[in-house]
């Protein structure tokens, strides 16, 4: 039997279970869709969904709580305990409008809890920015930093800031220091330091054009480590750090080797450098749809794939694993497609083996694949380059990098089989790093220039690339779209050669691939 704290019951979050069957449907749509909305894994949302009784449902719920239970020897758990006393706390404190429990301050406080220090401006007005913001006087909305010393998991000295830019009590999560700022896009006030001494506003930080330039192109001469963009990138990654491994069935079988390949399917990886020694490596699966099983039901095809990964060194120690669930809906009368799944991890530079193992939970199905991966760590006194993303297509876009498909300041889907018809475009994007800047432009001074080679030869000649070159932070990245109606049939190298004319350094970045 369930026990409740009778201060959770007096505060009505912790209703029991209703007791009428008629009254249930409410009830467990609540505690999915409100209580424990940001704390169920997408694992644990799947399986509740598809309990079909009451009784289910109800030892679901009882069971969700002991997993949790922090200290499982006393009678009280008091970790639901403080879950609902956060959710009150929400409510009574956050509501804008919308129940607390909705809002950025309210999802960020009931999942990591009281901030160590807040910075609070609940008036706004005139503010004197610290030298990592630029410096120099302007007016703000109201706004609040949260800071927490430590958040397991995720990192120390963390910092979050919320804005209130529309009204009333809503303060919205935002990344971007401008957020605040009144006279952001008035002329003749709220002057940087920098740019009061131009006696203009920069024009980049009016257009907040802050990842195609460095921070000074926005006014701003000193820049915390932690406030460039791609360790906002590393840190919204560690934030949506992987869930607790729930598929053990899975990771047992990748542990005594014991698998069929009855689900044939394929997977590939790049990396991205986040900084010196991190990584982002996104892993891309492939299927075939006409391996995967599915069911009919009102009229469209479900199924799901669950995936589990084992990252291990060259030593076989565990460095990294994760489990995921895929689902795939899509109506009856529409043409199956190739079907594909991405997930970024988080490593550093060496030598990796990398296991993959996906189940159709509808047939049962089983494939497995096992692949190297190799992230060189290269010379920090010369260019490096990331490895080459080869797609048939790609887009503008404006999510974050940590996301699954984005790279840069695009969109895309590597080709697992790097494989294309000559009808087909070739997408390719490229970041390389460890540039020098010129003391007066503060840019780089490059040659950059791709042409195609048979497999480990060099191109017997080069195209130069001039345009789809991003300057981001510390490194450019490179996107272009080719026809290949011009490539003869057969395996080629795609190689890319980036010069950078102030240090006299050059890196060559390749990929193969096949035209058919």
């Amino acid at each position: 039997m369930m026990s409740f704290s009778p201060f959770l019951l007096l505060l009505g979050l912790l209703a029991p279970v209703p007791q009428k069957k008629e009254a249930s449907t409410d009830y467990f749509r609540k505690w999915l869709e409100q209580d424990v909305v940001y704390i169920i894994t997408e694992q644990e949302r799947a399986v509740f969904q598809s309990l079909t009784t009451y009784e289910e449902r109800e030892h679901f719920i009882e069971q969700f709580w002991e997993w949790r239970d922090s200290d499982p020897r006393t009678a009280d758990n008091e970790f639901r305990e403080e879950h609902y006393r956060r959710i009150q706390y929400a409510n009574d404190t956050y509501a804008a409008g919308i129940p607390g429990w909705k809002t950025d301050r309210g999802r960020v406080y009931i999942v990591f809890g009281k901030p160590d220090e807040i910075e609070s401006y609940p008036a706004g007005g005139s503010y004197q920015r610290k030298p990592h913001e630029g410096g120099g006087w302007t007016s703000v909305y109201p706004f609040e930093i949260w800071r927490y010393r430590h958040i397991e998991g995720v990192g120390e000295d963390i910092e979050l800031e919320f804005v209130n830019d529309a009204g009333g009590n809503l303060y919205r999560l935002t990344m971007d220091p401008q957020a605040k700022d009144e006279f952001l896009h008035v002329p003749g006030m709220g002057f940087t330091d920098s740019e009061l001494s131009k006696g203009e506003k920069s024009f980049d930080r009016v257009h907040r054009i802050r990842e195609d330039g460095l921070a000074r192109n926005q006014g701003i001469e000193f820049e915390r480590v932690k406030d460039m963009p791609f360790e906002k990138s590393e840190l919204m990654m560690k934030i949506s750090s992987p869930a607790p491994i729930r598929f053990t069935d899975l990771r047992e079988k990748v542990t005594s080797r014991i698998i069929y390949n009855t689900l044939p399917f394929k997977a590939s990886y790049e990396f991205i450098r986040l900084n010196s020694q991190n990584f982002l490596v996104p892993i891309t699966l492939s299927f075939d749809p006409g391996a995967i099983s599915f069911s009919l039901l009102d009229g469209f095809r479900h199924s799901r794939l669950q995936v589990y990964g084992l990252v291990t060194s060259v030593a076989n120690q565990r460095v990294f694993e994760f489990d995921d669930e895929i689902v795939i809906d899509y109506p009856d009368n529409q043409s199956k497609a190739e079907h594909t799944y991405q997930r970024k991890l988080p490593l550093l530079s060496g030598r990796f083996k990398l296991e993959l193992l996906v189940k159709d939970a509808v047939s049962n199905n089983l494939g497995s694949v096992a692949i190297g991966i190799e992230i060189p760590a290269g010379d920090p006194d010369h260019v490096l380059t990331s490895s080459i993303v080869l797609a048939q297509g790609l887009e503008a876009s404006d999510q974050n990098p940590a996301l699954p498909y984005i790279f840069g300041h695009y969109k895309m889907t590597p080709r697992v089989d790097r494989s294309f018809k000559r009808t087909d475009d070739l997408a390719f994007y490229v970041e390389a790093y460890n540039l020098q800047f010129d003391q007066m432009s503060q840019k780089p001074v490059l040659e950059i220039k791709y042409g195609f080679a048979d497999p480990g030869k060099l191109p017997a000649f080069y195209r130069p690339i001039t345009s789809g070159v991003t300057l981001t932070g510390d490194r450019i990245s490179v996107a272009r779209i080719v026809q290949l109606s011009a490539v003869s049939p057969g395996k080629h190298d795609l190689v890319i050669s980036i010069t950078d004319l102030l240090s006299g350094h050059s890196a060559i970045a390749r990929a193969p691939f096949e035209v058919r």
